[in-house]
């Protein structure tokens, strides 16, 4: 199959932030699945040791002094459980993978896989995605009985949008869609005609995608495998939580952090059931943004969601994975990523303290999502390198013949 990106949980370029400080791994969190960074990474193990279930691609561990860690004293720093452990990477392996040049190509090939919507009025040969050269606020299904699956306004405030597009997937299932396009008068949405289109989950923005659920439930639950590209950021302000996964696991609490053991039964559930998936792909940052949770007069007011949960791939082409005002406020408990994560540079969550204990924003729990492995329920339009293959051993089949 195509060599995926997301073929890692972790990956990133450059393990220094924009302002050329280090971000450290720190003790209590966890990398689950296989990880590769073509920088060092930094590891502060004052408070324990990081845990990397999977074999760990780098060019070797710097201290908190941003010194270079001997082989022989990793053990120290992070408890490593892949076979192998890890592998060093030489300058060579590391630029077999360039994110600038997987960035043009895959934004040059997006162009053939969309439309604008007025071209979605002839029913498409073949699936097509929706093109859109302006910011737009978008979040899924998150209430029973929705008639949408998919809830695209345009512009970045959605109070002030005067246009919005809501796509549903028929009964008979995906590509098979509707899309219905609403103008806003006074105070009402007037709908035109339904669409009927084959929809490929695609959605291209050449502005911003916030992602924004506009109500108190900060919850964004999908259903159906999705793509959605941005020429510039994409900023999460919504839980993104597949359906099935959702009622099964978070319907009464989807803010609780998740254990060791909570994440294994998840695991399982996910790769034997769920049949959603989502990649969060953007040129320049994917940021986990702050909601409004009051406004008084012309002040608004920003929080940090407690224990935040992203189940989707995540690609930072130019720019990094990170999160919004990182330094600032309480600390808001653990950043779920289930999925991947690639980046090109190395974005801040949170912070922590001389003893380890996160301080403010975030501390990690980044989970790999196996079905990538095998391209289970792979998103139309995935990165991949162009022109290079991936071949994975699933078995041996022995003959006595």
């Amino acid at each position: 199959g195509p060599k995926l990106l997301n073929q890692y949980v972790y990956f990133t370029n450059k393990e220094t932030g924009s302002d050329d400080k280090p971000i450290y791994f720190t003790g209590g969190e966890l990398i689950d699945g296989p990880m590769r960074s073509n920088d060092y990474i930094y590891i502060d193990n004052t408070n324990g040791n990081p845990t990397f279930n999977g074999t760990v691609e780098f060019k070797g561990i710097k201290d908190k002094n941003q010194n270079t860690v001997a082989e022989n004293k990793y053990p120290n720093y992070a408890t490593m459980k892949g076979n192998p452990p890890y592998r060093i990477l030489s300058d060579t392996d590391a630029s077999k993978l360039d994110f600038n040049s997987i960035a043009s190509e895959y934004q040059t090939n997006l162009q053939n896989m969309v439309k604008p919507y007025s071209d979605l009025q002839t029913s498409p040969a073949t699936p097509t995605g929706i093109q859109f050269t302006k910011d737009i606020t978008l979040s899924f299904n998150h209430d029973t009985g929705s008639d949408y699956d998919l809830l695209i306004y345009e512009g970045s405030d959605v109070d002030k949008s005067k246009i919005r597009y809501k796509i549903k997937w028929k009964p008979s299932g995906p590509p098979n869609a509707t899309v219905v396009k609403e103008t806003k008068s006074g105070g009402s949405w007037s709908p035109s005609a339904p669409v009927d289109t084959l929809f490929n989950g695609v959605v291209y923005s050449t502005g911003n995608i916030n992602i924004d659920s506009n109500n108190s439930t900060y919850l964004s639950e999908y259903y159906g495998n999705y793509t959605l590209y941005s020429e510039a950021d994409i900023k999460i302000k919504d839980r993104l939580i597949p359906y099935d996964t959702y009622n099964k696991y978070f319907k009464n609490d989807q803010a609780k952090p998740l254990s060791s053991s909570d994440i294994e039964s998840i695991k399982k559930y996910v790769s034997a059931n769920e049949k959603s998936s989502l990649n969060l792909v953007a040129k320049n940052n994917v940021i986990v943004s702050e909601p409004v949770v009051q406004s008084f007069l012309f002040f608004e007011y920003y929080t940090k969601l407690d224990n935040m949960k992203l189940f989707a791939s995540i690609y930072a082409f130019n720019g990094s994975f990170k999160v919004a005002d990182y330094n600032n406020d309480n600390p808001a408990g653990q950043l779920l990523v289930f999925g991947s994560i690639m980046q090109n540079i190395r974005g801040p969550v949170g912070t922590f303290d001389s003893s380890g204990k996160t301080k403010t924003g975030y501390y990690k729990t980044y989970v790999y999502d196996e079905r990538l492995i095998t391209a289970a329920y792979q998103p139309a339009a995935t990165p991949a390198k162009d022109s290079s293959a991936k071949i994975r051993v699933l078995g041996v089949v022995k003959s006595n013949n």
